[in-house]
């Protein structure tokens, strides 16, 4: 349950939400995931500290060089009777924005800040645009299953940042009790007793293509007192926002494209159904993508409110898509397969000179060519008698 009310952990940006730290796109957490798109910065070192307060150094170098992949992919952190993990580097973020204090995260744990975590920097870190080094101290208290450690800045605007993230002791899994599927996702489940923020997981039939727009409904679940709200939207890069359809009266979406975050603010409306839509927002994936799962997701640095402006404590559920480079069975390539593609793929089989949008969906069993087989699984795809299958997209 989030306290809406409270001053620092409240302001959860997108990418610390549960389940939403994994941000490699092929989900191989031994890799060192750096946040790029906000912060210059540089990954140094790694200690290790043991029991006794033994100490043992991995020099990483730069990043962005990939010199940490290589040491913590090709050769991950195994820990025996190891007690912490110390990262050290600098970091500045990006913008007018400066770093005020560092934390760690352990797997979908909440933030842990130390004022003690932040130094100060020499010359050159300024020069490249950072604003502080950091030595993050983060604890170990079981190595007998991988752990994913993430680095966390609080911004002076008062968001909270993820700054990079690797696992040690093998790759970290997200866990089960996250229900995945190919074409959508949603992180958790709704817990009938209590108030919830559920985002749809944007499509609700289709994965989404590149530069294809999409949509996500922003909803309220179990309610029985909530006639306001005041929340921020978060979305990945990769995603552009277009629109924003407000069914309530007395709403309103303003999007900053810099942070990529929407506030949603609404008050008006009394609603009194257990579940109802706040808003649905169009989102536009970058064209240059080829697979990757992208996240929309709230927190919660304001509030839902009662009739009496009262803050509730809520649930977050967050959702995403997934990007694709096609959808078998989607040869005129509008994101979706239907008869218009059955009858277009007949017409590629029977034809090769008949043009399509895509080769690669016509062969929708993947058997390394387009055949009448492939029209009949186009078929049943498209009347709903067999499901889309994209989990061999790459």
């Amino acid at each position: 349950m989030k306290k809406v009310i409270a001053v620092v952990l409240a302001a959860l940006f997108a990418v610390i939400l549960p389940a939403a730290a994994v941000h490699t796109s092929d989900y191989d957490t031994r890799k060192v995931w750096m946040n790029r798109d906000e912060f210059v910065g540089c990954f140094d070192t790694v200690t290790i500290v043991g029991p006794q307060g033994s100490k043992s150094h991995l020099e990483l170098f730069d990043a962005g060089d990939g010199s940490a992949n290589v040491h913590i992919g090709e050769h991950p952190l195994y820990l025996t009777d190891e007690t912490a993990v110390i990262c050290y580097g600098w970091s500045g973020i990006k913008g007018d924005v400066t770093t005020e204090r560092y934390g760690y995260k352990i797997n979908e744990g909440e933030p842990v800040f130390d004022d003690s975590f932040k130094t100060g920097a020499e010359h050159q870190v300024y020069d490249a645009g950072g604003d502080s080094r950091y030595r993050i101290t983060v604890p170990i208290s079981d190595n007998t299953k991988p752990t994913l450690i993430t680095l966390v800045s609080y911004g002076s605007d008062g968001a909270v940042r993820d700054i990079l993230e690797f696992s040690v002791n093998g790759e970290y899994e997200l866990p089960d009790e996250h229900p995945v599927s190919p074409v959508s996702r949603v992180f958790g489940t709704v817990d009938e007793s209590a108030l919830t923020v559920v985002i749809s997981g944007a499509t609700n039939s289709f994965p989404v293509l590149p530069g294809i727009e999409f949509s996500a409904e922003i909803k309220v679940v179990n309610n029985k007192s909530v006639n306001g709200a005041d929340l921020l939207i978060h979305y990945d890069p990769g995603l552009s926002f277009v629109s924003a359809l407000l069914p309530l009266n007395g709403s309103s979406a303003n999007n900053d494209p810099a942070t990529r975050t929407i506030r949603l603010i609404w008050s008006g409306d009394t609603v009194s159904d257990d579940e109802f839509t706040l808003a649905s927002l169009t989102f536009k994936a970058d064209k240059d993508i080829c697979k990757e799962f992208l996240h929309i997701s709230a927190d919660a640095e304001v509030s839902l409110l009662t009739k009496d402006s009262e803050s509730l404590d809520f649930n977050i559920i967050n959702g995403g898509a997934d990007v694709v480079p096609y959808v078998p069975g989607d040869v005129n390539g509008d994101g979706k397969t239907g008869n218009k593609d059955v009858t277009l793929l007949f017409r590629y089989v029977s034809s090769v000179s008949f043009p399509i949008s895509s080769v690669e969906a016509a062969d929708c069993d993947r058997d390394g060519t387009a055949t009448n087989k492939d029209v009949v699984k186009a078929f049943k795809i498209s009347s709903g008698a067999e499901d889309i299958d994209i989990s061999f997209l790459t």
